[in-house]
Formats: structure tokens, sequence, C-alpha cells
């Protein structure tokens, strides 16, 4: 059935009432697959958020790591002279 028939149909069978009904159904679909869609893209921002929030983590662990050593070479190479 194309648009027009279904549209001529709808009117006929269930009046005015119906036809606004059916077009409820529709919007309210479109806007639940916009929604999903939605809440799929923040799903993956959100686990992409977390795996930078890791590396960020490990390379600041990594620099604090590397300023102790030299800090640590510098005050034994100190005490030594």
């Amino acid at each position: 059935m194309n648009d027009g028939t279904l549209f001529n149909t709808l009117l006929q069978q269930f009046g005015f009432a119906g036809l606004l009904v059916v077009a409820v159904y529709l919007i309210a679909r479109k806007l639940a697959h916009q929604y999903e869609a939605r809440i799929s893209a923040l799903e993956t921002a959100s686990s992409r958020c977390e795996a930078d929030r890791v590396e960020l983590r490990r390379i600041i662990i990594d620099l604090q790591t590397g300023v102790i050593k030299d800090l640590t070479a510098k005050l034994i190479q100190g005490d030594a002279e």
C-alpha cells in the first residue's frame, strides 16, 4: 500500500482519531530510534574516555617515576661527592 491509499483507508475506517494515533506511533518510533542511537553514541564515547583516562594515568605515573629516579640519582651522586 502506498501512503495515499493508507491515508485514505485509515481516514475512512478509523476517522481522524485513527490517523492521529498512527501519526503519533510513527513519530514515537522514530524518536525511540534516535534515542537508542544517542545512547549507543554515548556508550561508545564513554568507553573511549575511559581508555584515554587509563592511558593518561599511565603516562603521568611513568613521568612521576622518571622524575623520582632522576632526583634519587642526583641525591645519591651528591652524597658520593
